[in-house]
């Protein structure tokens, strides 16, 4: 059968299973079963579905105990009760982007939201609809489950092991560009990718937990896939040091130590294709029952440490500090990458390969008692956009004598809770979208199911719509007609799935005109205050990327007391993808003096001041640990405190030429400095080998971090950035 009908074929047949059985079973509600089959169907695996079916449960168990909890405190104080949902809406929009747990946060609200309004305050009635709401959605969950288990199952497994093998196949080809490079010109390029992608931890964390979802070889070697992200996270470190070794090495390398850096590249090379050798046969879940008598992948080099000293006075004043970083990065990234292998090796073949390693993630240094509090500003803006929304749909409720009443609150806050987890959606296409699908349902409603009177003609009608739906949108990009055409269909015709159906066309009209008006209110909230247009949250995610770098830059100065509380912001990366996400949807042709490539570039920069600010970081506290001196740290505070007050003010302005010239004068300042260090012979007496090296490595490093600052703030001086703060607020 064509791939293209498995999905479409497996989405219908649940939602009409799940329709069936609570029909059957004489529930009132069955499109809320429906609803839970369309929410776990567009999850990329069958891992993420169960994960969210699963959220989906616990989060309906939550919401219905707040509503619990707030109708029995404060059913007749309608003020303190509208003061606590509002509240706790807010919170749930807080929380409902935690990439682990904010399913959960998201479904409460909801589910708090409908039973508190749909039981009326009545403590037997908001009972009777909680218990129906909670057998609904395990109802749902369950003919999910059933059908995508039975019916070509698709494996989160084979998503990671795809994943991961290329990753190693791209590796494979890096390593042969570097080698290639080397037998050419003696050295190698600055700009080698070897998996320093900081993009792509959290794709595979997010593989890692899907996959030890349905998967029993992957949840039971969970602690393996568990330690082989923490070393990716020290291979992405060693990467950045490894570019610092590489900037300041200009001179080619000799015969001798080409053989030597050309052995270790082959190493992981060899490891790279081994690896991909390995998942390409474990892929298949019947590849564990076979025996197997040769093991290719067995065959791995051993790490191998490498001196690259050098015997001439002459050449080893000039570059002995960059062969000294290079040869303690690569024997390090050696010993690391062959870790890697073994730990992926132990996690495939589920069971131990000679000795279990420890992961350097384990050896963590003691630290002072903290209580860290977590803040996203972006978070923050949602909340209080949901607060916004929330009162004002009250608002309308109690002083617009409207039909529907109360509906129009649970309208408001439902959708505008999804709309903010969706960034840069559309609420006008949004809108249209549900216009469009319910206009077409409605002409079904009027001509077609006034007609069907046995169960069976009932069952065609969702099956065939739900496939029709799911097989003309089968794109990735069509993704919201498939859950809003879908969730129309059930919406609109709910009066059809009932013992005694009814055929009601004023209440379907209803609904169109409160979800409407709901969309009203979320479009002037969402895109008036804190606005979602794609330039304004660019701009916006760029000043907290400047912003938390200048806070992780003061974190490192010495001098502060410890806090017993500490506030945590988002991690740098994950500001720069969403500024990359958000320039992705930018109308460019409304803003003549700037181009996407731009943009692009800036977030280039961004992703390597990341690369290089955490590549620091590491040198610093390694160094600080084993390494220290009061006139080194001296030089590395003031540099450090003069980048902390150049972040003062944003580069994104008419005039950033104070960034430009105090960034030269900090450059310049570091470089003679560092001057001292390259002449060894200076230090012989004061240093030891091993002090003169960490230093050496330390203060470049910190260079390094200057130079991505000055080329970031270069390419934000030479655009007019600025402008995009000039866009119109339109409908």
């Amino acid at each position: 059968m064509n791939t293209r009908y498995r999905l479409p074929l497996k989405v219908a047949l649940a939602l009409t299973l799940a329709i069936v059985i609570a029909l059957w079973l004489g529930w009132d509600k069955p499109y809320w079963a429906a609803f839970s089959v369309v929410v776990m169907a567009v999850t990329e695996t069958s891992g993420h579905s169960l994960e969210k079916g699963r959220q989906r449960i616990a989060g309906t168990i939550f919401g219905v105990a707040v509503a619990f909890v707030l109708i029995g405190l404060f059913a007749q104080q309608p003020v303190y009760l509208l003061l606590s949902y509002t509240l706790f809406s807010a919170l749930c929009v807080y929380q409902q982007t935690n990439p682990r747990y904010g399913y959960i946060w998201s479904i409460g609200m909801m589910v708090a939201t409908l039973v508190m309004i749909m039981g009326g305050l009545s403590g037997t009635q908001t009972f009777n609809i909680a218990v129906l709401r909670l057998q609904e959605t395990i109802l749902g969950v369950f003919c999910f489950s059933l059908v995508f288990s039975l019916m070509w199952p698709a494996s989160s497994r084979v998503v990671l092991f795809d994943t991961l093998k290329s990753y190693f196949d791209n590796q494979v080809g890096f390593v042969e560009q570097a080698l290639a490079d080397l037998a050419q010109t003696g050295n190698l390029k600055r700009d080698y990718s070897f998996g320093n992608s900081i993009k792509r931890l959290s794709r595979l964390e997010d593989l890692i937990q899907a996959a030890s979802a349905d998967s029993y070889e992957i949840s039971s070697t969970s602690s393996h896939w568990q330690q082989l992200w923490y070393q990716q996270n020290e291979w992405t470190i060693l990467c950045g040091h490894l570019y610092e070794s590489l900037r300041l090495l200009n001179a080619p390398l000799t015969e001798t130590q080409r053989d030597k850096v050309s052995r270790v590249l082959r190493h992981l090379q060899q490891r790279a294709g081994n690896a991909s050798l390995l998942l390409t046969h474990y892929r298949d879940q019947n590849a564990y029952l076979e025996p197997i008598t040769n093991k290719p992948w067995l065959d791995v080099p051993p790490p191998e440490s490498i001196s690259l000293s050098v015997k001439d006075d002459a050449i080893e004043d000039q570059r002995h500090g960059a062969l000294r970083m290079l040869e303690n990065i690569l024997n390090q990234m050696d010993a690391l990458h062959h870790s890697m292998y073994q730990t992926l090796l132990e996690a495939v073949e589920t069971k131990p390969h000679n000795t279990v390693l420890q992961s350097n993630h384990s050896d963590k240094r003691q630290r002072q008692w903290q209580f860290v509090i977590p803040i996203d500003p972006e978070r923050l803006v949602n909340a209080f956009k949901a607060c916004l929304m929330i009162w004002l749909s009250i608002a309308l409720w109690l002083y617009v004598p409207m039909p529907g009443g109360p509906m129009i609150v649970m309208f408001g806050a439902c959708f505008g809770a999804v709309v903010l987890s969706l960034p840069f959606a559309s609420t006008r296409s949004l809108l249209f979208y549900m216009l469009g699908w319910g206009s077409l349902v409605l002409v079904q409603y009027v001509f077609i199911l006034p007609h069907m009177n046995e169960i069976w003609q009932l069952a065609a009608f969702y099956f065939f719509n739900t496939f029709a739906i799911w097989y003309v949108f089968n794109k990735p990009q069509h993704i919201f007609h498939r859950m809003i055409g879908t969730m129309n269909l059930v919406l609109m015709t709910k009066s059809a799935m009932q013992l005694s159906p009814t055929y009601d066309i004023q209440a379907a009209l209803l609904i169109m005109l409160l979800l409407s008006l709901g969309m009203l209110i979320i479009f002037f909230v969402n895109h008036g205050v804190y606005s979602a247009n794609p330039e304004r949250v660019f701009l916006r995610h760029l000043g907290y990327f400047r912003r938390n770098l200048q806070s992780g830059l003061q974190s490192q100065l010495s001098g502060r007391s410890m806090k017993m509380v500490r506030v945590a912001r988002p991690a740098l990366v994950r500001d720069i993808a969403i500024a990359e996400a958000a320039q992705g949807m930018i109308n460019w042709r409304t803003f003549p003096d700037l181009t996407q490539s731009d943009a692009q570039q800036l977030m280039s920069q961004g992703y390597s001041l990341c690369l290089h600010y955490k590549a620091f970081v590491d040198s610093y506290q390694h160094w600080l640990k084993n390494t220290y001196s009061h006139s080194i740290d001296k030089q590395i505070q003031r540099a450090i405190a003069d980048m902390v007050k150049l972040l003062d003010k944003s580069m994104i302005s008419e005039e950033s030429t104070v960034h430009w010239a105090g960034l030269n004068q900090l450059q310049q300042h570091l470089q003679a400095y560092l001057y001292g260090f390259e002449q060894h012979s200076l230090l012989q007496f004061t240093f030891s080998q091993q002090q003169a090296d960490q230093s050496y490595q330390l203060l470049v490093s910190l260079q390094i971090l200057i130079e991505s600052l000055q080329q970031m703030q270069q390419a934000t001086s030479l655009n007019d950035f600025h402008t995009l703060r000039l866009s119109p607020f339109t409908i």
